[in-house]
């Protein structure tokens, strides 16, 4: 039991780290595709928005 405790906490962090690279794959895709889609000028405009 002690040995599978010890590989799943080496599992989570590199879990994690998956989860947030697929995370930011999936916002930069949104992104381009809504730069794409409206122009540059609107996401500098919700950019601002957010500040």
């Amino acid at each position: 039991a002690s040995n599978m405790h010890s590989s799943l906490t080496n599992i989570v962090p590199i879990i994690l780290l998956v989860f947030a690279a697929c995370e930011t794959a999936v916002g930069l895709a949104l992104l381009i595709s809504i730069s794409n889609t409206y122009g540059l000028d609107h996401i500098h405009n919700l950019s601002l928005l957010q500040c």
